[in-house]
Formats: C-alpha cells, structure tokens, sequence
C-alpha cells in the first residue's frame, strides 16, 4: 500500500553502490527505515538529507518487514542554517544521535512529540543564540519521555538527585549533584527557551552539565549508549 508522512531525518547509511536506507523518526510511524534507491546519483537530494532535515516520504508499506521502499522524497522548509552553519550542523548531529539511542521505537507515531521536535528544529534553525540549545532540548525531552526534573531547590531540599530526579536534602543519596550544579538544574527547569538563551553558563559547566545529562537518561533508561557526536559537540563549542 502506497502511503506517505512527514519525518525528520536522522542519519542514511550505504546500502549498495547506488542507493542508501534512511532511518528517520516520522510522523506515522515513529522510527522507520527507508530503502532510498538510486539516492547516491542524486547531489542536490542528497545535499538536503542532513541530521533533523524535516521531509515528507511517500513510501510502499510492506507488513512483512521492518525497510519501506522509498516512492518519493521532497523537502519540507529546507533548513539551511543547519546545513551551512558548522555549529549548527554539529548540534544537529548531535540530537539526531541522542534520539536514536534513547526515543522508544513504537510501532506507531506520536503526533504530540513530533510536532514539538519539529518545532524544535525551527528554533535551532532560526535562533541565533543557541549555546543551551542541547541543554534545553534533552530537559524537554525527558520530560516528553516520563522523567524529566521535578520540584525546584530549596533550603531544605538543596540538591538534585539523578536517580530520584527531583531536588532532595543533604546527604539523602549517593546521585546527588554538587550546590552549583544542583543551582544550574535549577535555573535550567525554570526557564523557557528564550529565558535559557539568557542563562549565564561557561564551557566547563556546560560540559559538565551534558555529561550529567548523559548519565541522568542512561539511569532512567536503564541502558546504556555511547555518543560519537558527543565530542565533535565539545570541540565544536571550545
């Protein structure tokens, strides 16, 4: 059956010398792999299908396995500044990478999630501050994914728990962050987007802050999950 959905790309890889399968998170599907035949003679398609590229697939739905056949692929609202823009492009890479290690691949798309990555996407696209993009965009999606932070710091509770998720008194757990990084979740679940772009934050804590967000997803997921773009990230914002 000939069907077709909005999707944002995640990565393609070779599949022969002439074509590639696309894995990318859709709109109906959620997760799903795209047989792309013929893909590599094409410069100009194969320019536009970079990391969160948002396209529309119309595909032959197949029952019997898991890799649709690719009828036709168009570009939806090129977003170039991902593209051309080094640091951006990094960044993009980066997410793309994290989702496929830690978005649950279900059998059917979730409509309210993909249209907050897409609008994601636009505001990495757009945006012309986006030093705490990443941090922004992995404490909304822990939020989407069931654990996100919870509470806000206090006197009696000043300190934030990985493994409770929450803000928890002195001493109570093993997890604990230390005052400043606790102080940095704080500020960070407080604020909305244009508010974190505001948020003094220097290299090192930010560093820091996504390796604890590394660990923070690996508690909750009970998996674990290695980054390649993790360090291209790091140089990329050095």
């Amino acid at each position: 059956m000939l069907q077709s959905t909005r999707a944002v790309v995640i990565h393609t890889f070779p599949y022969s010398d002439t074509s590639v399968i696309l894995r990318a998170y859709t709109e109906k599907l959620g997760f799903a792999s795209f047989l792309l035949k013929g893909f590599k003679k094409n410069k100009k398609q194969k320019a536009l299908l970079h990391s969160l590229a948002i396209v529309e697939i119309s595909f032959l739905e197949k029952s019997s396995s898991t890799l649709h056949f690719s009828r036709g692929i168009n570009t939806q609202n090129p977003h170039t500044n991902l593209l051309l823009d080094p640091l951006k492009s990094g960044v993009a890479m980066f997410i793309a990478e994290w989702l496929s290690h830690t978005v649950k691949e279900d059998e059917e798309g979730d409509v309210r999630f993909f249209s907050w990555l897409i609008e994601a996407i636009e505001i990495l696209n757009t945006s012309e501050l986006i030093a705490n993009f990443h941090l922004w965009f992995l404490i909304e999606l822990s939020r989407f994914m069931g654990f996100g932070p919870q509470g806000e710091r206090t006197i009696k509770t000043p300190l934030f728990s990985l493994a409770e998720g929450s803000f928890t008194p002195r001493g109570s757990m093993a997890e604990n962050l230390n005052e400043n990084e606790s102080i940095l979740i704080d500020q960070l679940i407080k604020r909305n987007y244009i508010q974190i772009t505001d948020l003094s934050i220097n290299k090192r804590e930010r560093a820091n802050l996504l390796y604890l967000f590394h660990v923070y997803f690996q508690l909750h997921l009970d998996k674990e999950f290695k980054l390649k773009s993790l360090e291209i990230l790091k140089q990329l914002y050095d």
